[in-house]
């Protein structure tokens, strides 16, 4: 049994509309991800904030730092708020409020680095009154 040529035409045109709608989904899929953060700039990192690709909970996956970590003991201590200080971040963006150009982005400090909260970030404790200790 043959089919109407109707038949041949619409099917053609729908698998043509069909594959351009796949191809513009995965274009805009490749644009609105999260970046390799080792190659990531501040500005492809807020582009992708402000666009809604992620979130800064989504950046500041501090179980990943863990699990690589493990291998390499560089890391002395990470801040135990980190998410919940991300989500506050996020809250604000939604909010329309921006602090800079680093709202939202998680920083990892690698020095000897005086914080006014409770991290320690030297390996040892210096032992001379530095202020340091005492703030």
């Amino acid at each position: 049994m043959l089919l109407d040529w109707r038949y041949w035409v619409f099917a053609t045109l729908f698998m043509l509309h069909c594959l351009m709608l796949a191809d513009a989904a995965s274009h805009g899929a490749k644009e609105c991800r999260i970046p390799r953060l080792v190659e990531a700039t501040a500005e492809q990192l807020q582009e992708g904030l402000k666009k809604g690709c992620f979130d800064s909970v989504d950046l500041a996956y501090t179980a990943r730092i863990n699990e690589i970590d493990v291998h390499f003991g560089t890391i002395l201590e990470l801040n135990p708020d980190a998410l919940s200080i991300a989500k506050q971040l996020d809250h604000e963006r939604n909010q329309g409020h921006i602090r800079g150009p680093l709202h939202g982005l998680p920083v990892l400090l690698k020095d000897i680095i005086g914080t006014k909260d409770d991290m320690q970030t030297a390996g040892i404790i210096p032992s001379f009154g530095s202020d340091l200790i005492s703030h």
